[in-house]
């Protein structure tokens, strides 16, 4: 009896972080001489499991049913990515002279971002021998499938009047540097928007049914057809900030 039910489990689990520590100093077409700097963290992972069941049933006209039930999930997540534009001036030697912070781009921004992808599917067929070899075969699946994002997006403004003097930003973003009113002084600004935030869904069932067929010991004829309905989608959806 135990010979004729075999099951199956399968998983994997990945996990990969990356961090980035930036520094380059270049030519800008437009700026001249510019320096910039990032931080930035970027955590990837991935879970999978899949159950899998093969019965073969004599006691059914010597069928064969055949069911298997998965899930994955596939995270990625990035915390902070931060980045500061700087513009030098250089002093007859050659050596930096003067580094002043520049508020283009994405200087003086801080990013955090989130995505997470589900992927749910079950699916069962049945297989019917005919005579001499020939064959019958129908099944289904349905499969769920979820996506969200959602990204923070904060960045320090110039008050109006000089930006604030210092080597790199742990010198210029301090408290007394940092407030909302008052000239040569940051604010910390939202740039977050409505895009910035969504969820997709799509829910999907199929079926088939096919025929195998022996013409000769070398060819077969196979045919069958497929049904495939969309349940209901959605997306993206925003998601209310």
């Amino acid at each position: 009896m135990a010979e004729n039910h075999k099951f199956s489990l399968k998983g994997v689990y990945s996990r990969n972080d990356e961090e980035e520590a930036r520094h380059e100093i270049g030519t800008d077409d437009e700026q001249g001489e510019v320096e910039e700097t990032r931080l930035r963290f970027v955590r990837r992972e991935i879970f999978s499991m899949q159950l899998t069941g093969e019965h073969h049933l004599p006691g059914f006209f010597g069928s064969t049913f055949n069911w298997r039930a998965s899930s994955a999930d596939a995270t990625r997540d990035e915390p902070l990515n931060r980045s500061n534009y700087y513009l030098l001036s250089y002093d007859d030697q050659g050596q930096i002279e003067s580094r002043r912070w520049n508020p283009n781009g994405y200087s003086g921004a801080a990013i955090f971002t989130a995505l997470d992808d589900n992927d749910a599917t079950g699916a069962i067929d049945w297989t019917l021998p005919l005579w001499n070899g020939a064959k019958l075969k129908t099944g289904g699946l349905f499969q769920s499938k979820t996506r969200q994002f959602q990204a923070q997006r904060y960045r320090f403004n110039s008050t109006g009047g000089q930006t604030p003097r210092g080597d790199y930003a742990e010198m210029i973003f301090t408290p007394e540097n940092i407030g909302p009113v008052k000239q040569n002084q940051f604010k910390l600004e939202s740039g977050t928007s409505a895009d910035d935030h969504y969820n997709v869904d799509e829910h999907i069932a199929a079926s088939f049914a096919m025929a195998e067929i022996p013409v000769t010991s070398r060819i077969r004829l196979i045919g069958g057809c497929v049904t495939k309905i969309s349940i209901w989608s959605s997306g993206p959806a925003i998601v209310p900030m």
